[in-house]
């Protein structure tokens, strides 16, 4: 009987030492990457955010950084103590003659696309420190606000700094940002919707925390720098809706809070609008309560500056085709329901549409960035000094009472 050569088990070793050999390779080239790119290449810094019960997501205090995306926009940011992009701390007391401000709105005033010192409430600001009279004008912005978040800022957070006015800045995208009639709102937002008897309704809002993966990824230079600034993958793309409107990132995930189910795009329209007019009349009231004025301005339609940029003639179209101002009207939402709005309401309105055109005729530049619909410098320079001239303007006639 023939003995039977044993069987022999496959080596296995070799194999597994490749991979971790490669794994070991891997690992060292991102991680010299990284050493390098900290320290050799201009990486955006990421402005890490927090969830408030107030407002939502808004960024955490005492952060500064450099903001760069893409090949143009490359500005510093400071987050102050209080948690919003300006050179100083705010502070609750007031100076003896001087006169404050508080803008809120959204990207516009958080103005990251700009160097902090040159957005347009600083430009504001020195613009109205004349006469020996002091300003500040206190910008609170936070990008994908909306008029509802906005209103709840005036209500919790801006009439503590008992400014002599507050200005609410009003963007083409605020409806959609604000409206559960048009999308889902985002569990995480405090959201109004209106009751049957077309009162606002409060939406509440549930905690929201950054995933761990996200916050990784953020701290890395290499993801910084390829996902974000060199948008790779269009990394943090907002998605767009009717007319390219800009949406939040997390626009969609709040389906549940979408109460447009049923209706036509005419009732979503009104039903949209009258909400922004509620939320305008509740601001208006609470800053009334504490003998302070609402005012409104308007971000300008960017057809009609873009047309000046290129030296053409605009053609209005018929108000048929887009009755709401959602999608290609949108640009005239200011002239059709904004502006309106407020003389209803008797709110001061400024619309910065001709002041940007005098603008752009005057440096025969842009108003904007080619790959960004913010503001640039010098739209920041001309709406700071237009609303800086109209601030002087409501003083002169009364409507706004230094108090210092």
């Amino acid at each position: 009987m023939m003995s039977r050569a044993p069987s022999r088990t496959p080596l296995r070793f070799p194999l597994l030492l490749k991979m971790a050999l490669l794994v070991g390779s891997l690992c060292t080239i991102v991680g010299l990457s990284e050493i390098a790119f900290r320290l050799f290449v201009p990486v955006t810094d990421v402005a890490f955010q927090f969830w408030d019960p107030v407002v939502g997501i808004r960024r955490k205090a005492n952060q500064r950084g450099i903001n760069i995306a893409g090949d143009i926009i490359r500005a510093n940011y400071n987050f102050n103590a209080q948690g919003w992009n300006y050179p100083r701390d705010f502070t609750m007391a007031r100076s003896s003659n001087t006169l404050r401000i508080c803008i809120t709105g959204d990207s516009y005033i958080e103005a990251l696309q700009v160097p902090c010192e040159r957005q347009m409430a600083i430009v504001a600001e020195h613009a109205l420190s004349i006469g020996g009279r002091a300003a500040e004008v206190y910008p609170f912005g936070c990008s994908g606000y909306g008029t509802a978040q906005e209103y709840q800022l005036i209500r919790h957070y801006l009439l503590d700094y008992k400014p002599d006015a507050i200005i609410l800045f009003f963007t083409q995208n605020d409806v959609y940002d604000s409206s559960p009639y048009l999308g889902g709102i985002e569990p995480s937002i405090p959201a109004f919707a209106l009751d049957d008897g077309d009162a606002l309704e409060p939406m509440g809002a549930f905690y929201w925390e950054r995933s761990s993966s996200r916050r990784m990824v953020a701290g890395l230079a290499l993801s910084r720098y390829f996902l974000i600034q060199k948008r790779m993958l269009e990394w943090g793309a907002l998605p767009r809706g009717p007319g390219g409107v800009v949406r939040r990132e997390m626009s969609g995930a709040g389906t549940d809070r979408f109460r447009g189910d049923g209706m036509t795009d005419r009732q979503r329209g009104e039903k949209s609008w009258l909400l922004i007019e509620k939320l305008l009349a509740a601001s208006k009231a609470e800053c009334a309560e504490s003998n302070v004025p609402f005012c409104v301005v308007f971000r300008g339609s960017l057809t009609e500056i873009q047309a000046a940029e290129q030296g053409i003639a605009t053609t209005p179209l018929p108000r048929d085709r887009d009755p709401f101002c959602m999608d290609n009207r949108i640009n005239d939402m200011g002239l059709d329901f904004v502006g309106p709005i407020c003389e209803r309401l008797q709110i001061p309105y400024l619309d910065l549409t001709a002041d940007l055109i005098a603008k752009v005729r005057e440096t025969k530049r842009r108003h904007n960035f080619p790959d960004d619909d913010h503001y640039n410098t010098d739209a920041h320079e001309a709406a700071g000094k237009a609303m800086a001239r109209w601030i002087q303007e409501l003083v002169a006639r009364g409507v706004v009472k230094p108090r210092g």
